[in-house]
């Protein structure tokens, strides 16, 4: 910064401009066949074959009561957690798009 001649700080103004986006195409977030289960058995599974979609203008709540799966949930959305594949569809695997 630079300094004036009453020893005042001169402030400089910047100014930015960024182009308009265009709006993403649903699902923005997609779950397509995903199941989980923090074992190798899939009979002890949190999540079986969840198929769901999470668009721009989505409002999302997540209820329930503990241990009923819904930081898991997030953290799959997060990407922390890797989905297996649907427990009942061994042809599919288990997939979050970001």
């Amino acid at each position: 910064m630079a300094v004036g001649d009453w020893g005042l700080a001169l402030q400089r103004t910047f100014a930015f401009s960024f182009p308009d986006c265009d709006k993403l195409p649903p699902p923005v977030m997609p779950f397509d066949d995903v199941a989980f289960s923090y074992t190798a058995d899939m009979a002890a599974a949190i999540y079986k074959c969840v198929n769901l979609g999470v668009d721009c203008d989505s409002r999302v709540a997540l209820v329930g009561p503990n241990g009923a799966g819904k930081s898991t949930l997030l953290k799959l959305m997060a990407g922390e957690l890797d989905p297996s594949g649907c427990a009942f569809l061994s042809l599919l695997s288990g997939a979050v798009s970001r």
